[in-house]
């Protein structure tokens, strides 16, 4: 007898040892096999998993990074997603990038991240980190801060409020357009912050900023951690005057009445200092990315502190060596750099920032499947 011109079968009627019937194309193909009909169906279910495995793989090729830029309320909005349609290469800004524009979203419920850039910064300058994520399944809201010149006028909790404004809205953003809204996972928004990002994603998640804990950090440590004060802090003759006059009127501290961050949080060379954390020690994983070369933000007094600050076992802390401080801000394009001085795009003899892009990207990636 024959067996049925099936995709794949053990046939082992009227046979001394079990044969594979293998369909190719039209025809049939008979193999005789010596293996036990115990061994023929485990290599029926490898062939089997292989054949759901490659039909899975085929699903997700035909994904491309989706972008929209979106307005809402005075905030520019950059929302990166999973998409059917066809990329082409587009500029972003100055970046070349490889996008469906627009696109048709891909099916599915999609766990959010949203991102906040360092001070004076853009969201296009983390468009590589977006596209990691979502090639490995998250949608990526990032807002640009448009009011960071606040935080060099002594007003960081009026610049702070603006950046809390800045994320609500774009979460908002999500639901203007309905077919964003069906793919966006409410039930999983995690956060990416960048330097000053970080305090912006901490505040969002419960944490506050609180300008009595920065004034004493920076009365201890003022030298040592230079910058960092000296642009957030309040000028000597500032402070003389309002001690004179008792007229230093500005809040103290600044938190969110509602914490629209639930899941897991990723600060890469982060502020650690002028925060108070009591409210989110429990909140979830945090990962702290600390650049050994930060001159900005002094990996002994913000990452550290970050990490020491924290419970430890909600910690996975990791140090880059000999990184500087804006090696997070993707590559800028040759042309660009050649006709213009872009302090932020300058790397040292030797360091190969897009290899370092890439690194910390998949960690970042790991991070948040972990």
């Amino acid at each position: 007898s024959a067996c049925s011109p099936i995709r794949l079968i053990c046939c082992p009627k009227e046979l001394t040892a079990p044969k594979l019937m293998l369909a190719i194309g039209d025809g049939t193909t008979m193999i005789k096999s010596l293996l036990s009909p115990i061994y023929c169906g485990v290599f029926v279910l490898f062939i089997l998993a292989a054949s759901l495995t490659s039909s899975l793989a085929d699903d997700l090729s035909d994904r491309t990074v989706g972008f929209r830029h979106m307005s809402l309320d005075g905030v520019e909005i950059g929302v990166w997603y999973a998409s059917t349609s066809k990329a082409e290469k587009s500029r972003l800004g100055p970046f070349d990038v490889h996008y469906a524009k627009d696109g048709e979203p891909a099916t599915g419920l999609y766990p959010i991240v949203l991102m906040s850039h360092g001070v004076m910064g853009r969201y296009r300058n983390h468009h590589l980190t977006a596209s990691a994520l979502v090639r490995k399944g998250y949608l990526v809201v990032a807002p640009t801060h448009a009011h960071d010149s606040l935080i060099f006028e002594s007003k960081i909790v009026e610049g702070m409020t603006h950046r809390l404004h800045d994320v609500t809205t774009a979460l908002g953003a999500l639901d203007v357009v309905p077919d964003i809204s069906a793919i966006a996972d409410r039930t999983r928004i995690y956060g990416l912050g960048y330097s000053l990002g970080s305090a912006t994603i901490l505040v969002a998640a419960g944490g506050a900023v609180n300008l009595d804990l920065l004034a004493e950090h920076c009365a201890d440590h003022g030298a040592e951690d230079a910058y960092f004060c000296a642009a957030t802090g309040v000028p000597w003759y500032e402070r003389l005057f309002n001690w004179a006059f008792s007229r230093d009127q500005r809040p103290r501290q600044l938190s969110m009445p509602s914490r629209p961050i639930n899941g897991d949080i990723a600060l890469v060379a982060p502020m650690g200092q002028g925060l108070d954390l009591d409210a989110i020690k429990e909140h979830g994983k945090f990962g702290v990315f600390a650049l050994g070369e930060d001159q900005r933000l002094p990996v002994v007094f913000h990452a550290q502190a970050l990490r020491d600050a924290l419970p430890a076992h909600r910690v996975r802390f990791h140090e880059y060596e000999g990184v500087h401080h804006f090696a997070f801000i993707a590559p800028f394009p040759k042309w660009l750099t050649d006709s213009e001085n872009i302090p932020v795009a300058k790397d040292p003899e030797g360091f190969d920032r897009q290899a370092f892009i890439d690194n910390v990207n998949q960690d970042i990636v790991g991070f948040f499947g972990s």
